[in-house]
């Protein structure tokens, strides 16, 4: 009777590994795609940035000069501010991302570690 419940035991643990090991799959899993698609909000935000400058480098060059100009400056505020809109909801989809990444990070930091710990 006690190899039995030793034996039921053991089986209970294999059970509890096999399901961590999935979860630990899922997770992993879940951390890759969170990564991908922080890179390419990463990239996202690195190219509205790169159309901010470009636009406030053609806004100083348009300010210089007549009516015409000062029209097209006008026209080059209002995109600088449209793109910076963006970019600030870019950047806070970021950082959200951001932090659902390091949450799975962690989660899966703490999981291996009660994983090797048992």
């Amino acid at each position: 009777q006690k190899l039995e419940e030793l034996c039921a035991e053991a089986d209970a643990i294999h059970r509890r590994e096999d399901t961590a090991t999935a979860h630990l799959k899922q997770l992993e899993e879940t951390l890759t795609a969170k990564d991908t698609a922080l890179m390419s909000l990463e990239r996202r935000v690195q190219s509205l940035e790169e159309a901010v400058d470009k636009k406030e480098k053609a806004l100083q060059t348009a300010s210089s000069g007549h009516q015409q100009a000062e029209l097209k400056a006008e026209e080059y505020q209002r995109r600088i501010i449209h793109l910076e809109t963006a970019l600030q909801e870019e950047h806070n989809k970021y950082m959200q991302m951001k932090d659902k990444y390091e949450a799975s990070r962690a989660e899966i930091d703490a999981f291996e570690r009660a994983i090797d710990e048992w």
